[in-house]
């Protein structure tokens, strides 16, 4: 498939997008009316996957009661 500067591609590409069940798998930025923002950062840790807050949680608490 040729590279087009359209919207219409870019919609097909995210249509036949083989990794795009991913995206649920991650928290993605809103704004003040809950809705969703573009992410363009590419010097960062990327978006958080939403796995990672009760992972986190989980050893806190076991730190929390073995105390190391």
């Amino acid at each position: 498939m040729p590279f087009r500067e359209d919207e219409s591609f870019a919609r097909e590409l995210d249509r036949t997008d083989p990794l795009a069940s991913f995206r649920s798998r991650f928290l993605l930025p809103t704004n003040g009316a809950g809705h969703e923002l573009i992410y363009f950062v590419g010097h960062s840790l990327g978006l958080q996957p939403r796995a990672v807050r009760p992972a986190i949680d989980a050893e806190l608490a076991r730190w929390a009661s073995l105390g190391v």
